[in-house]
């Protein structure tokens, strides 16, 4: 699934990703520019982030969880 971030910068908007998913633990995802910030626990099977171009904030509290 790749980040877009079309309707806002949380992660857990289905709109901000290609796929119209907010992804899971069997999600590969690439946020290849724009800010990412989760606000609750989030998972994915993995993650690549553009870092001339992107950003990902885990919000106080919460975590993401990669599992490769």
């Amino acid at each position: 699934s790749i980040w877009n971030g079309n309707v806002d910068n949380t992660w857990e908007n289905a709109g901000n990703w290609s796929c119209n998913i907010v992804p899971d633990r069997y999600t590969d995802v690439v946020i290849p520019s724009g800010n990412a910030t989760i606000n609750s626990n989030a998972e994915c099977r993995s993650i690549r982030v553009n870092v001339n171009a992107a950003q990902v904030t885990v919000g106080t509290g919460h975590n993401l969880l990669v599992a490769h």
